[in-house]
């Protein structure tokens, strides 16, 4: 089952694949395709035959020399992963995979961004997980584990929603914006929230708690600095919102 947008870059289309809610659970991976002739150039499969899972339901980051994947649960040699491969033929490079277990696998499609590590320009990469956690990792040195992790949400339930959404990137303002399911804020639990992260240390700049639902689809961000951001209540689809934020300090314009 296809879930997520294609990334294109360079002529080349890449677009992942991953089981259709684990019914049943397949052997994944991910495709490169010629924008023009929509020729199969070469595939990254998550694992070896004979092995299920690591979908890949996220859409794909690159800077044009490399891929990021993030994939789901299963018995394949890929699950729960981070992982970055080379663009041009899509051959592994690196990876950390989350010590997971169960159906706790990364739905958030990876987002690249820039911080200073040890006075350094770091490229970063950075995903949701089911489990809540979002983690931040030196893009060309995933092995290494993540520089910095933070509980955006909790763990996946139905009620509740899940922590799928992709973070948001201001290059402008040098903020990552980063929305989630469940969570407590100053000692209150919202359904959802946006917070606003320093790159470099996942320290807090503002963070805003949103009564009407989880948002589980990635917040966006216009030139004015607004952020929107749609809630997903699944028990109660009356109360569902779209809220737009000013990204300076996190104030609910409407």
């Amino acid at each position: 089952f296809i879930w997520a947008s294609p990334t294109i870059i360079g002529g080349r289309i890449y677009l992942g694949w991953a089981s259709q809610c684990d019914n049943p659970l397949v052997r994944s991976g991910i495709d490169s395709f010629d924008q023009h002739t929509g020729t199969l150039l070469k595939t990254f499969w998550t694992g070896s035959p004979g092995t299920t899972g690591a979908g890949v339901w996220s859409t794909a980051a690159t800077d044009g020399r490399s891929i990021w994947i993030t994939t789901g649960n299963g018995t394949a040699a890929h699950s729960f992963g981070m992982i970055k491969l080379n663009a041009g033929n899509l051959r592994f490079q690196t990876e950390w995979l989350n010590p997971l277990d169960g159906d706790l696998d990364w739905g958030s499609s990876p987002t690249l961004f820039q911080a200073r590590i040890n006075n350094v320009k770091t490229t970063m990469v950075g995903a949701n997980g089911k489990d809540g956690i979002f983690h931040a990792f030196d893009a060309n040195n995933l092995q290494n584990g993540p520089l910095w992790s933070f509980q955006v949400g909790t763990t996946a339930d139905f009620d509740i929603g899940t922590c799928l959404a992709a973070p948001a990137w201001d290059s402008s303002s040098r903020r990552l914006f980063v929305a989630g399911n469940l969570t407590t804020i100053n000692a209150q639990t919202f359904a959802g929230s946006v917070r606003a992260f320093n790159p470099a240390d996942g320290s807090i700049i503002w963070e805003r708690g949103l009564t009407a639902g989880p948002i589980m689809g990635s917040p966006t961000l216009n030139g004015a600095g607004v952020l929107a951001a749609g809630t997903y209540n699944i028990t109660d689809l009356a109360l569902n919102t779209v809220y737009l934020l000013n990204a300076t300090n996190g104030t609910i314009l409407t």
